[in-house]
């Protein structure tokens, strides 16, 4: 089966989230996925974690690739290192305290890609642990909203918004 989706994340000491990341990976990650992990210089259990898990036998069946960095390099320089390996047709960046919650989550969002393939960046809604939505867009920058913040110390002159939290 072609690989549609590369799941790409990038680690740095979360080796108290990376269990749960990972398991929720594994019980929602579609075969046509791949898993493209990079460790940016851990200096905590992560490494150690993530090895363990991925010997898995489910791991081992699916595409899952782990990069290892011997220094932080970075969420930029990690991520461009896992899109460099990458074989999907989308890339879904993922950071490692996700938790996945159905098995629709990435179907939704590939399909939606395939369907809108004029569009560059498409973003799930992310929910907090107490079901509320996490605001995770910001309007871009205007000279009003920079002078606003900057020179009338007016804090959040660039809001943020999320259409499917309204």
């Amino acid at each position: 089966m072609a690989i549609k989706l590369s799941v790409l994340t990038v680690t740095y000491n979360n080796d108290n989230t990376i269990s749960e990341y990972l398991e929720s990976i594994k019980k929602y990650l579609p075969d046509y996925a791949e898993l493209i992990i990079v460790d940016s210089g851990s200096s905590d259990q992560t490494l150690d974690k993530i090895s363990k898990l991925i010997k898995d036998p489910y791991f081992k069946a699916k595409k899952i690739s782990l990069i290892e960095s011997r220094q932080n390099i970075g969420f930029g320089k990690g991520i461009n290192m896992a899109a460099e390996k990458a074989k999907g047709e989308c890339l879904l960046f993922l950071n490692p305290d996700i938790k996945i919650k159905n098995t629709q989550s990435f179907d939704l969002l590939v399909g939606y890609y395939r369907e809108n393939q004029h569009i560059g960046i498409i973003a799930p809604t992310l929910l907090l642990p107490d079901g509320r939505c996490q605001k995770s867009v910001r309007k871009l920058p205007t000279l009003l909203g920079a002078f606003k913040q900057y020179f009338l110390h007016r804090p959040r002159s660039y809001e943020e918004y999320d259409a499917t939290c309204l």
